[in-house]
């Protein structure tokens, strides 16, 4: 699956708790380095 800016930016808005947030990183870091 191919993460775009939007779909981070939608993660980040609606899971703003820790958790969350340190997926949405996770994610971030998976996305960066595909790109």
């Amino acid at each position: 699956m191919v993460y775009t800016t939007e779909s981070l930016q939608q993660c980040l808005y609606h899971h703003q708790s820790k958790k969350m947030l340190r997926s949405c990183l996770k994610l971030i870091g998976q996305w960066a380095k595909w790109n």
